[in-house]
């Protein structure tokens, strides 16, 4: 009775197995291939098996022709010395003096048009931003069959398929408010009417009183040098550059942001290796060790 219980029990699980969310989920993903590759491939092969049937057409005709006037001593052949006929060498034959007929240019072709198509795409002025003066940059030459596949656009957030521009324009240290929410530089105005999704200065903050509260030893002066120094520290950023000369690379737009905000008020970050950041904080230099890096994920 047991065996028999054990013997169902690992059959209904080798039945229910295969139905399963994880089985079912790793199913092969099938080859995506543009029109142009499928009707190139299909008329190739077409050809191929053309020239299959050509050849063997012309092997069993000269091999009538062989039997019929093949002792003979036709002196413009000059077979004189050449008895033995091999079905297969006489097919390898045809297939050579034929092989002309498959068009093995039209890939070298197709290979030329899809390259020119990508200088189209670079030069393409109505994908030119003018707001940094970038172009569409097409990295292989299929990017056109590619986008030609594409049926479906899904957006999980905001910010994938509209700008998502992250600018520091306010803060509050101490109780203290600086920074005005109304204000706005003329340089984004400038790219507000230039572009219809501007890319501003990371930088619109406009407020001097408070390295005004920081230079006249004000009583939030510590708090101001502590928030500005952790600004300028606590980061996964970057920069790239010597002097005054020097951007930012984060992995995300905030952080930059952040860190462009806090040098221009004379805390620059100036160096970052794998234990320890380098600081510029009004002509000084400081250096923090790293003790741990928080990285982002779905908990926080």
């Amino acid at each position: 009775m047991l065996s028999t219980v054990i013997h169902w029990f690992c059959l209904s699980s080798f039945l229910v197995c295969g139905r399963t969310l994880l089985r079912r989920t790793q199913s092969s993903h099938p080859l995506r291939r543009s029109k142009v590759e499928n009707v190139t491939n299909v008329q190739i092969l077409v050809v191929s098996l053309l020239l299959l049937v050509m050849s063997l057409v012309s092997c069993v005709g000269a091999t009538f022709w062989n039997d019929r006037y093949g002792r003979a001593d036709i002196w413009y052949i000059g077979k004189k010395d050449y008895d033995c006929h091999s079905f297969g060498f006489d097919i390898l034959a045809f297939v050579i003096l034929y092989h002309n007929f498959i068009p093995i240019i039209l890939l070298a072709t197709l290979e030329i048009a899809k390259y020119i198509q990508a200088l189209f795409i670079n030069w393409d002025e109505d994908m030119h931003f003018t707001g940094n003066n970038v172009y569409a940059m097409a990295r292989t030459s299929n990017l056109n069959e590619e986008l030609g596949q594409v049926k479906y656009l899904f957006s999980d957030k905001t910010g994938t398929l509209t700008c998502n521009i992250m600018t520091f324009k306010k803060c509050t240290i101490a109780g203290i408010i600086y920074g005005n929410h109304s204000d706005r530089s003329a340089a984004g105005e400038e790219n507000l009417s230039q572009s219809p999704c501007p890319v501003p200065e990371s930088y619109e903050f406009n407020d001097p009183t408070l390295l005004q509260n920081f230079e006249n030893d004000h009583p939030t002066k510590d708090y101001i040098e502590e928030f500005l120094t952790l600004l300028c520290a606590c980061h996964t950023a970057v920069p790239e550059g010597d002097g005054n000369d020097i951007s930012y690379q984060a992995s995300s737009p905030d952080e930059a942001a952040l860190v462009k905000g806090a040098s221009k008020h004379g805390f620059v970050f100036t160096t970052r290796t794998p234990y320890s950041v380098t600081i510029e904080a009004m002509g000084e230099e400081f250096t923090f060790e790293i003790l741990n890096i928080l990285e982002f994920s779905r908990i926080q």
